[in-house]
């Protein structure tokens, strides 16, 4: 998302908070969009099937948005601290129910959804959603900023400038302690 385009939402945001309807129209599609380019982020470059998949993403994550924050959004980057977690939960209850479904002795053949396609892909991509999910959920009671920055980069999408400044910190401070958890991330992984 371009600068410009991340100016014109806070612009609306602000815009919405102060009553406008017509802005807070405006908002709901661009952050859906921006939900969808995240989600597009999350399954990569699958050329069968994407967009179902993404859209199956982001309607669970914008239906879960839309439950958990009573509140209205503040800026851009709570929405997408917001949609990182929703992506999050989405994923990581998905992949927990379908490692239930897949223990279960059934007589009926296996129906795959679209959220199965993404919880497979993420799996094929090096590492377990659930396993992911409770090292964040450890990180959290040490570091909820850290915590808050490998959901924002890896269920946002976020880069490393984008993160550093959802957190509050300068980039290079970040870069840091983004390298050493990695590190340690890795380590508890493997």
């Amino acid at each position: 998302m371009t600068l410009a385009s991340q100016d014109r939402i806070e612009q609306l945001i602000a815009r919405s908070r102060a009553g406008d309807q017509e802005a807070s129209n405006e908002v709901a599609a661009a952050l859906y969009a921006e939900l969808h380019r995240i989600a597009i982020g999350l399954i990569g470059d699958r050329p069968v099937g994407v967009t179902l998949q993404a859209t199956a993403l982001v309607h669970e994550a914008w239906l879960r948005i839309r439950r958990s924050s009573a509140e209205r959004i503040a800026d851009r980057h709570h929405f997408l601290a917001l949609a990182a977690r929703a992506m999050r939960c989405a994923l990581v209850d998905h992949a927990r129910a379908r490692a239930r479904r897949s223990v279960e002795i059934s007589a009926e053949p296996s129906v795959e959804t679209a959220l199965d396609k993404v919880v497979l892909a993420h799996e094929a991509q090096a590492f377990d959603l659930v396993v992911l999910d409770d090292l964040l959920n450890h990180l959290a009671q040490t570091d909820p900023d850290m915590a808050r920055a490998v959901e924002l980069r890896f269920f946002a999408g976020l880069d490393l400038a984008e993160t550093a400044a959802a957190i509050g910190l300068q980039q290079r401070t970040f870069e840091r302690q983004w390298s050493a958890l990695k590190v340690w991330i890795l380590g508890q992984i493997q």
